[in-house]
């Protein structure tokens, strides 16, 4: 492997222009291109795997996507660069390693605040085919791996890969890599390619995975469709899949269709399921947080939250969930609405203000109840206080002057529901 020292670089604030919400989906909709080439079929994604994909030409100074690690620790990436930080957001330090000219960051996954992978994918003008490296770091980005990830023996003529993909790893040696590939169809949207070492070889697995993946153990792992709506589990190293269905709970109405979430897992028995679910005309939507108890072999409705906003089928409400709380999040008028569901408790509801240019919350990440981070349209926030004020900690950007750290008002809505999701 190439390796090369990355100096740590002062952040120099600079103005980004915000794309509005509404210009970014009217782009994937109506065009559908990767790095000005491969044209790929329109896909209805959920904001959340909207803002990391790289059809958005014109989005790559913007946070594509973020995960707060800690209280303190976390990171967010552009299409080009990845910024750490240690303070919740309020300095950021540039750690993005030394590229191949014309490469963009695809996926990337911390496994702790110090060991770290990004996939990046650059157009090949001597190949139909985009090309992949694998970077990694196990010194907070400090010093940086670089080694090009063998795709050889795909033909173009029947598979073209995106330029996009997945990473995960669940120690410091094994891991996932998913190049996604164009297809009508909704899963095995993927080349799915193991590691045992670390990254420093992959091998082909023996079945195919979906778009998005998580591994959990070197045997465990899942595996999501592009459009959200097919989940899958693996519990022999990806030899075999099995899909995962949870039924609509009763409380949910008419809203029968399922958009899934990836499932959290806090430790090896017990994981979290967020699943969206959406209705016909004139049907609101609604979130269950589904647990499980035995490594989601099966699952239970344990919040139920109702009466949201109408939402289109594959999209998803932006969740988290820490201290036995699902949070959610919403945008609307320049208000910035966080939920706040306890397992078995009432519901707290907290609105503050926001810029102007907010039109949509993409991303959740929280370490407590009370830090926590929202992507959103114009940029990316943080509250240390539970919802009751947000600042903007963008990379790159300075504060607005429309920003706000003063709340509206304060909003206590306790409603009455049956965790157990029974009729």
């Amino acid at each position: 492997m190439a390796s090369g020292r990355v100096q740590s670089k002062p952040l120099r604030l600079t103005s980004l222009s915000r794309l509005s919400i509404l210009a970014v989906r009217l782009r994937f909709q109506a065009e559908g291109t990767w790095m000005g080439k491969a044209r790929l079929p329109a896909l209805l994604l959920s904001p959340a795997l909207l803002v990391s994909s790289f059809l958005v030409q014109h989005a790559r100074s913007e946070v594509r996507h973020m995960q707060l690690l800690s209280p303190e620790n976390g990171w967010a990436a552009t299409a080009r660069n990845l910024f750490l930080t240690t303070d919740a957001g309020k300095a950021w330090c540039d750690v993005t390693p030394r590229m191949p000219e014309g490469s963009e960051i695809s996926s990337v996954f911390f496994l702790d605040p110090q060991n770290g992978w990004l996939l990046l994918a650059r157009a090949d003008k001597q190949s139909e085919q985009p090309q992949f490296y694998l970077a990694s770091t196990i010194n907070a980005g400090a010093d940086w791996s670089i080694a090009p990830v063998p795709i050889s023996g795909i033909d173009p003529a029947s598979t073209t890969l995106t330029g996009s993909g997945s990473v995960s790893f669940a120690d410091r040696a094994h891991g996932w890599l998913n190049l996604h590939v164009a297809s009508g169809a909704a899963f095995s949207l993927g080349i799915l390619f193991v590691t045992s070492d670390g990254g420093a070889t992959w091998h082909r697995a023996a079945s195919g995975a979906g778009g998005y993946v998580r591994l959990v153990t070197p045997s465990d792992g899942w595996a999501l469709s592009l459009h959200q709506d097919e989940l899958y589990v693996t519990h022999d190293g990806a030899r075999s899949w099995q899909p995962v269905s949870v039924s609509a709970p009763n409380q949910t109405g008419g809203a029968i269709y399922p958009t899934y979430g990836l499932p959290t897992f806090l430790d090896s028995k017990h994981c979290l399921l967020p699943v969206t679910y959406s209705g016909g005309e004139g049907v609101g939507s609604s979130l269950t947080l589904f647990v499980s108890n035995d490594s989601g072999r099966t699952w239970t409705p344990q919040v139920i939250v109702g009466g949201l906003t109408k939402s289109s089928i594959g999209e998803m409400v932006p969740t988290a969930a820490v201290d036995s709380t699902l949070l959610s999040a919403s945008v609307s008028h320049d208000t910035l609405t966080l939920r706040m569901n306890p397992f078995g408790g009432p519901e707290v509801k907290r609105q503050a203000k926001v810029f102007s240019q907010a039109e949509a919350v993409f991303l959740l990440s929280f370490a407590t109840k009370d830090v926590g981070w929202s992507l959103t349209s114009a940029g990316l926030l943080l509250t240390e206080d539970g919802g009751k004020s947000w600042s903007d900690i963008t990379p790159g950007s300075t504060t607005r002057k429309d920003s706000a750290t003063v709340p509206v008002s304060l909003l206590n809505f306790y409603i009455a529901s049956d965790p157990t999701g029974d009729a």
